[in-house]
């Protein structure tokens, strides 16, 4: 079979042109106009170890023996939070963020779920994906093809595709693996079960807006309790208890964007701090009752992009059970989580195939940490150490490092930093230390802030109703309120 590039490594443009500017004496630190920026100041020293340390500590990053333990965290979350960055993010190269020559933000830095609604129902370029008039609009949902141990009919449970497997949703990333594929169709069918109930809906609740057509609120509807789901369940999850406290109550400190101005990227969030992502991917999962010991490779193999080994629509043996995902409750079936955070990258994740032909000539380009170093060197981040110091944060001291490398330990770059710093101070990797957790934390709390449209601007005392306890809603909740939990039984 081949294997599909994984989307959680950002993206796979030539970094070789890149990194040849970014290692000129007269290379400055300037990106170019877009949506992305600096959430610490410009100033600060960049971390600027050579290039061939940074690939020896990338190579070093390779998990070399199998996982020891979980963290807490469900593994649903690894792929939610892969929906959440496309969401946020999109460059023309594909990625979180480009060469320094051409980063340019083509999605707005918001949670607006422009992924999954496109421009909406009135727009020719998105009017595909749905069905029934523009103003109530319903996402169209594919049908699977059967299979033999699952039963003779097709099922609901499928993005709607073309022919040649194109699925028609506006972001193509959310169809590179199957789990964020998966919940892309769970975000989908849970706008259309809103849309249906909406009559039902007590003004207690909610009450539709001026000019709000059905599609809108229920857009609306969905679109808050997502950003919801965002701050007080996945980000909740990631970072320390106390920072996650303090911003909620005080605000951010250091993301600060202009006044009355849309939210910017910042690229210590998109290139170090959001990649903690790669560090949860684990090699296998239990996938549902056919498949419980199914390898990354086959996630992606089981997309339009990947083929699905001829089958015209996902059959519907593939179709995912959320128990397994999701803390649902008690099931009988094994609960995957997420690795924990630390500087290992599963064997699955670690080499990236079909590395642009700029890049061909230096396998090292090929391995997912390699890049995400050379890429924070790139975009001229500072070490770790450097912006701890400016938080006033405490810093990791070399031997607390122990990478192997003594430039490393002495001045690490951030992503690596923010990696370590969950193991050392973010309870053995569970979640992140005092650096990644104010980062993280921050970014997502100001970008709802600085959203017109957000649910905390325009209504800060909403709370989420579609959830079995008023005023809570977690992805777990999304996935009974959608009611579609393990179709295949």
């Amino acid at each position: 079979m081949t294997k599909k590039t994984p989307a959680l490594h950002g993206n796979t443009e030539p970094l070789a042109k890149a990194l040849a500017e970014a290692n000129r004496p007269a290379a400055r630190a300037i990106l170019p106009p877009g949506k992305f920026g600096r959430m610490f100041p410009a100033d600060l020293p960049a971390n600027n170890l050579p290039d061939q340390v940074l690939i020896d500590l990338g190579n070093s990053m390779r998990e070399s023996t199998p996982i020891a333990s979980d963290s807490p965290i469900p593994a649903g979350y690894t792929y939610f939070g892969q929906f959440v960055d496309h969401d946020l993010s999109f460059t023309k190269e594909g990625g979180i963020i480009g060469a320094v020559t051409d980063p340019t933000q083509q999605r707005s830095p918001e949670l607006e779920l422009d992924s999954l609604y496109g421009k909406g129902p009135n727009n020719a370029a998105s009017r595909a994906m749905y069905e029934g008039p523009a103003n109530a609009a319903r996402f169209k949902i594919g049908m699977t093809t059967p299979t033999g141990d699952v039963g003779p009919n097709p099922l609901p449970n499928d993005l709607f595709r073309q022919s040649g497997r194109t699925a028609l949703i506006p972001d193509p990333r959310n169809d590179e693996n199957l789990l964020v594929a998966q919940t892309h169709l769970l975000f989908m069918k849970f706008h259309n079960k809103v849309l249906e109930m909406l009559p039902s809906i007590s003004p207690e609740n909610d009450v539709a807006q001026p000019g709000e057509t059905p599609f809108r609120r229920t857009q609306r509807i969905v679109t808050w309790h997502y950003q919801w789901i965002v701050w007080n369940d996945f980000v909740r999850l990631l970072i320390r208890p106390g920072v996650f406290a303090s911003i909620a109550n005080n605000g951010p400190m250091f993301y600060r964007p202009p006044r009355n101005q849309r939210p910017f990227m910042p690229v210590e969030f998109s290139v170090a701090a959001y990649r903690l992502g790669h560090s949860m991917v684990r090699d296998t999962y239990s996938h549902n009752r056919v498949f419980f010991d199914t390898s990354l490779d086959l996630l992606f193999t089981f997309t339009g992009g990947g083929g699905m080994f001829g089958s015209p629509t996902l059959p519907s043996n593939w179709i995912i059970d959320w128990r397994r995902f999701y803390n649902l409750g008690p099931s009988g079936v094994p609960l995957n989580f997420a690795r924990r955070l630390d500087t290992k990258i599963g064997n699955s994740l670690f080499t990236l195939p079909g590395i642009p032909a700029g890049d061909a000539g230096n396998p090292d380009l090929a391995k997912l940490a390699v890049r995400n170093l050379l890429r924070g060197k790139i975009q001229k981040l500072p070490s770790g150490q450097q912006i701890a110091n400016f938080m006033g944060a405490v810093i990791l001291q070399p031997n607390e490092i122990n990478s192997g490398i003594a430039a490393v330990d002495a001045d690490t770059p951030l992503w690596y930093y923010i990696l370590r710093e969950a193991e050392v101070l973010g309870e053995g990797g569970n979640h992140l230390g005092p650096v990644g957790s104010r980062i993280v934390g921050e970014v997502f709390m100001g970008l709802l802030q600085g959203d017109a449209d957000s649910y905390l601007r325009r209504r800060p005392t909403w709370r989420p109703f579609l959830g079995p306890v008023f005023g809570t809603f977690e992805m777990a909740d999304l996935v009974r309120f959608v009611n579609d939990i393990n179709p295949i039984g």
